[in-house]
């Protein structure tokens, strides 16, 4: 019996599971010699099987189908497949007589309907283990955020303490990443600079290999080290140690965005572009970019939206020409400007009437609470009701009167006396 023999591990990271596939190899020769099977060929995979398109795997299959082999050997049935499509691929292989055998030493199958049941169970099984797996992770990971602890690798200056599953702050990293941030915020050095200076340092990757040139600014924008982090599109509080001070964090974004795009950078300072952002191309519908020649601005199709057939180029104060007279065609006439503004004086004088009955409505008030804080007095003073009954609604009402009167005074030398007396009204 001619075989194929498939060895697989979940990871190609060689710090892990390292002796997998060797141990598979050995043990699934020494069983081939046993069961006097014929090894064709070996194929080893280092790829997880929880979803279809493993390359080496379908080779394998594609190979069969072709009668070069005409059974498997795997260590496991989850070594094959751990998703219903490569499982029903290998069943279907079965059923159609282009694999007679599959051998496991850890599993029994035979080319019967209750064989072929049970393979199906244990792909079934693979599959809710690789399920249960990764939703037990996603809780987990749940968890950690819910504690404010970050629930991945951390970046360059931390790293996990796996006894205590926390964040912890690299003692030797940390102080050069401070140090970076530090230098940039001066504003005297590009990536290049950094990324040399880095090396110089001797700040390394968590591979202990030298900072590329595009993590710097990853780092440098990096909110983990003012002690927050992102997570499935939101931001959370952690708990882990801030390195980085909030002002120098907030002086090297500045700095970012000085040299970022859609501002120039001259000998007098920043220039802001008049119309990036602001004007799209006529023809294709993209939006417009600017270009700086010397001492003039030039404004073409950024052609983002795919080839264009506008070309050329137009100088902003032609531009602002342009958009000059295109305003003025639609300018208020005199007439209307008119209504308009006996419309606005119409307004003014009602609210004006307004606000004077409302004053009056609240001078009223005012006048009633007096009163009222008057009549409550003389009754206690005759003694018709006792020192605790008095208090209570006595300070109540005293309270409300001065509140009223020194919020009249307040928002009367403040407001206008239309906005005064409706927030007056309010409170009343």
């Amino acid at each position: 019996m001619k075989v194929f023999l498939y060895a697989r591990k979940s990871t190609d990271d060689e710090e892990r599971q390292i002796l997998s596939i060797d141990a598979q190899r050995n043990e699934l020769r020494e069983y081939a010699k046993k069961q006097g099977l014929v090894i064709v060929r070996e194929f080893v995979e280092s790829m997880t099987a929880k979803e279809p398109g493993r390359p080496i795997f379908n080779d394998m299959l594609l190979r069969v189908e072709k009668g070069e082999a005409d059974a498997l050997l795997a260590w496991h049935p989850d070594r094959l497949a751990r998703n219903s499509v490569d499982g029903g691929k290998i069943i279907w292989l079965v059923d159609t007589g282009k694999i007679t055998a599959l051998k496991f030493p850890t599993f029994w199958f035979e080319n019967t309907p209750q064989g072929k049941f049970v393979l199906n169970m244990a792909f079934g099984q693979s599959k809710y283990y690789v399920d249960a797996l990764s939703e037990n992770v996603r809780r987990g990971m749940r968890e950690k955020i819910r504690r404010g602890v970050y629930p991945h690798k951390p970046p360059l200056g931390y790293v996990n303490e796996p006894r205590l599953r926390t964040i912890e702050v690299h003692q030797q990293k940390a102080p050069m990443v401070r140090r970076l941030f530090e230098t940039y915020a001066t504003g005297r050095y590009n990536y290049d600079q950094m990324v040399a200076l880095a090396t110089q340092w001797g700040l390394l990757s968590h591979q202990e290999k030298p900072i590329a040139r595009s993590v710097i600014p990853q780092i440098l924008s990096d909110r983990f080290y003012i002690g927050f982090f992102a997570w499935a599109g939101d931001e959370y509080e952690g708990t882990h140690e801030r390195i980085i001070p909030v002002e120098l964090f907030e002086r090297v974004q500045r700095v970012l965005l000085e040299r970022g795009r859609g501002r120039y950078r001259t000998k007098k300072g920043l220039q802001p572009v008049a119309f990036l952002g602001f004007v799209r191309c006529r023809v294709c519908g993209s939006w417009v970019t600017v270009e700086r020649h010397k001492t003039y601005h030039y404004y073409r199709c950024a052609k983002k939206l795919g080839s264009c057939d506008l070309v050329g180029y137009i100088r902003e104060e032609y531009l602002a020409q342009q958009m000059r007279r295109e305003l003025l065609r639609v300018g208020i006439s005199d007439e209307w400007a008119e209504l308009m503004l006996g419309r606005i004086e119409e307004w003014r004088r009602d609210g004006a009437d307004r606000a004077t009955a409302e004053a009056s409505a609240h001078q009223k008030r005012l006048a009633e609470i007096d009163a009222k804080v008057a009549r409550l007095l003389d009754v206690f003073l005759d003694g018709s009701i006792t020192r605790e009954a008095y208090f209570p609604q006595g300070s109540i009402t005293i309270w409300t009167l001065l509140t009223h009167n020194a919020l009249h005074q307040i928002l009367r030398s403040q407001y206008p006396s239309c906005l005064a007396s409706y927030m007056l009204s309010r409170i009343a």
